[in-house]
């Protein structure tokens, strides 16, 4: 085919081929560019279900815009019948090109793994699956950017397979057990594929061998890989426990979503880039980052473990001094460890287009933001209504720091064509004056939620926080996977905190659209029941009327999930304004406060509680630790102010 033209691409050199086509390097004749033309071979062309396959490829991919995730052009028909795809030709090689049988540096297969987990963490969250995941469908431009590639065998989560009922698709070496067996596979197998990728960087080789595809498959699901501690020096055993992980057979073991392991595998590297810092220093006590070249059995990797804990608590008390550790990594100028910051507050973004239909997006996304971030116990984040007072003063950055105590902001601006939504965030640290991260974002109103996770990745990973595992799940975990759902979601607490008849109203319509949408998604029900709730709080309805409707809300969400502080504060509400049951209402309370002590609604709500059972001092002091949590927002003040008044305290 070279020399040959196919539409208005001139092929110039074969590039590479596989199971769904030819690659070749080929000149776009209009845009007078460089691209990688994907031609589906005659043979397959006659082939309906591999039309369908390829077809979908480039839908898939077309629908998928990340850095990690090679860029699709168009797809079109030759006149002879022959399919093609146009995308990115990269100036490169193949990851199964770079590892050659030989093992990476820990830190480049560390690298190269977080950017796949990225990629992938993208289209799952399209609702699409890769299905396979290995060295030859990565590819590694000059500048160390790591592209997925060909999203050949890529199926929308839920939907039916191509194949025939018992073939499997892939390549052995890197199918989950679950794929090998020709199962219903979701994303978690293109996770167990990217451990199986991962450890190949670190080993040379593959995970599972065998001298026939059967003997492969057969060991993929009865057997388990040789510890890569035993195969070579200087491995983090922490390194050895992700993949691990994603190598489980059960896939409930393994990492729950690519961000999860994107995330782990980032800090990882850190770490072993300030190692290697530390190291090149001279500094003394930073020798063991790896693990023994024999550390083949499990009480002997218990005993590192434990021997390399200890080891940090002597590098700590060493590092810090005896004194209050919590006093030396608080928040603000000066303090904390050297570049981490532990104080943040969300202003809401800026509507550019001055819109009031989308107004909801430039309150709602930062506050969503601001929502994730606070459970995060090593993060202290300024409350929405608090950081909301300072709405439009991101030109002095500087001050709003001051009043708000914290050392960093995140700004942003938003602006709706249509469908088409394009966001600019900043995260500044004010203290020093400086930019600590910022990026333009071009995506479709149904890519909220991922936008939302993903700033809260970058925002962790800039303000170099650390997180517990706990913090991790935190994190990651979302109320709903349905990206309508949410953006109704969000409309309905943008209309509920304008505290009008109408504005609950409106609300409750958006709360129940959004519940349509995902029956599950508890932080809906718990808007509807807060709705209600207010509604009759305000003397808008008759309590008979809508409490009723308020109580079966929060049940159904706390029968979802009933670790949601706000599921509790709103039934507790309820069992103290409708039902009188006040000892109730203070076990809801309670396990509120227990699940979220930096939620400030459930301490003033609790406040006043304690008034009407006449526990004064108790009150008191829960309704200044809501205003100590939350000082500017309007309604805690007014609680405290209400608890003084009852007490006599003018």
């Amino acid at each position: 085919m070279i020399g040959e033209t196919i539409s208005h691409y001139k092929i110039l050199e074969k590039l590479g081929q596989g199971g769904m086509g030819e690659v070749y390097r080929a000149e776009d004749t209009k845009l007078k560019r460089v691209v990688a033309i994907k031609v589906l071979p005659a043979e397959l062309g006659r082939d309906e279900e591999a039309r369908r396959r390829f077809l979908r490829e480039a839908q898939a991919a077309s629908a998928l815009q990340h850095e990690n995730i090679c860029a699709i052009h168009e797809i079109g028909e030759a006149p002879d019948g022959r399919m093609f795809i146009s995308m990115d030709c990269y100036d490169g090689a193949t990851l199964k090109e770079r590892i050659g049988g030989r093992p990476l540096p820990v830190g480049e297969a560390t690298d190269i793994a977080a950017q796949i987990a990225a990629g992938l963490s993208e289209a799952h969250a399209a609702k699409m699956i890769h299905r396979d995941i290995k060295p030859g469908n990565v590819m590694i431009t000059r500048r160390g950017v790591v592209k997925i590639l060909d999203f050949g065998l890529a199926k929308p989560a839920g939907s039916e397979a191509l194949t025939k009922i018992g073939s499997t698709m892939g390549t052995a070496a890197y199918m989950s057990p679950e794929q090998a067996r020709g199962d219903t596979v979701d994303h978690r197998t293109d996770i167990w594929s990217l451990g199986a990728v991962l450890y190949e960087m670190i080993a040379g080789r593959p995970p599972f061998k065998g001298e026939y595809e059967s003997a492969v498959l057969y060991s993929i699901a009865h057997e388990s890989p040789e510890p890569l501690t035993s195969l070579r020096s200087g491995v983090p055993l922490e390194l050895e426990r992700m993949i691990d992980k994603c190598l489980a057979k059960d896939p409930a073991e393994r990492y729950q979503s690519a961000a999860d392991l994107s995330a782990d595998l980032r800090r990882l590297k850190r770490e072993i880039a300030e190692g290697a810092a530390r190291k090149s220093a001279g500094t003394p006590g930073t020798e063991s980052v790896g693990a023994p070249s024999k550390a083949t059995s499990r009480g002997r990797r218990i005993g590192v473990i434990g021997a390399g804990i200890a080891a940090i608590a002597v590098t700590l008390l060493a590092v810090f001094g005896g004194g209050d550790l919590r006093e030396r990594f608080a928040g603000g100028r000066g303090t904390g460890m050297p570049g981490r910051i532990e104080s943040l507050a969300i202003l809401p973004f800026v509507n550019a287009d001055n819109d009031p239909d989308t107004d909801y997006l430039s309150d709602e996304i930062p506050a969503s933001i601001t929502s994730n971030l606070s459970q995060l116990s090593s993060l202290r984040v300024v409350p929405r209504s608090s950081a909301f007072r300072y709405r439009g003063s991101e030109g002095d950055l500087a001050a709003v720091g001051r009043k708000l105590n914290v050392r960093a902001i995140l700004t942003g601006q938003v602006r709706v064509r249509g469908e088409e939504l394009s966001i600019w965030a900043e995260l500044v640290d004010v203290a020093a004056d400086r930019q600590l991260w910022g990026e333009q974002y071009s995506l479709k109103l149904s890519d909220i939620l991922a936008f939302e996770q993903n700033i809260a990745e970058r925002i962790t990973d800039a303000l170099r926080v650390r997180l517990s595992e706990t913090d991790r799940d935190r994190l990651t975990k979302s109320q709903t996977e349905n990206a309508e759902a949410h953006r109704l979601y969000l409309k309905g607490r943008h209309f509920w905190n304008k505290r009008s008849e109408e504005g609950f109203r409106n609300a409750i319509a958006y709360f129940q659209q959004a519940i349509e949408k995902d029956p599950t998604y508890a932080l809906a029900y718990t808007g509807l029941a807060d709705s209600y709730s207010v509604l009759a709080a305000f003397g808008i309805a008759a309590p008979r009327d809508v409490f009723p409707k308020a109580k079966a809300s929060v049940a159904r969400a706390l029968e979802i999930d009933s670790t949601l502080a706000e599921a509790q504060v709103s039934l507790a509400f309820i069992l103290q304004h409708y039902e009188w049951n006040w000892l109730e209402a203070e076990k809801a309370y309670k396990r509120a406060i227990a699940l979220d002590p930096e939620y400030a609604t459930a301490l003033h709500w609790y406040a006043l509680l304690l008034l009407t059972m006449r526990r004064d001092e108790e009150a008191v002091a829960t309704s200044e630790s809501a205003a100590r949590l939350d000082p500017l927002s309007l309604p805690v003040g007014a609680s405290l102010g209400m608890v003084y008044l009852a007490l006599h305290q003018y």
